[in-house]
């Protein structure tokens, strides 16, 4: 069930419903692109 929501009410609390799995391997050119960013000034984060 799905709370209603309006301009008056923001609905109600989040609730974790489910998890799906991805499987996404990484591409062949990962690692330079990662390295490029990272000389560049990007906090790089992999979420596995």
């Amino acid at each position: 069930e799905v709370p209603e929501r309006n301009k008056e009410s923001a609905g109600g609390p989040w609730q974790f419903v489910g998890l799906l799995p991805l499987f996404d391997p990484p591409r062949h050119d990962s690692a330079e692109t990662i390295r490029r960013a990272l000389n560049l000034g990007v906090n790089v984060k992999m979420i596995t």
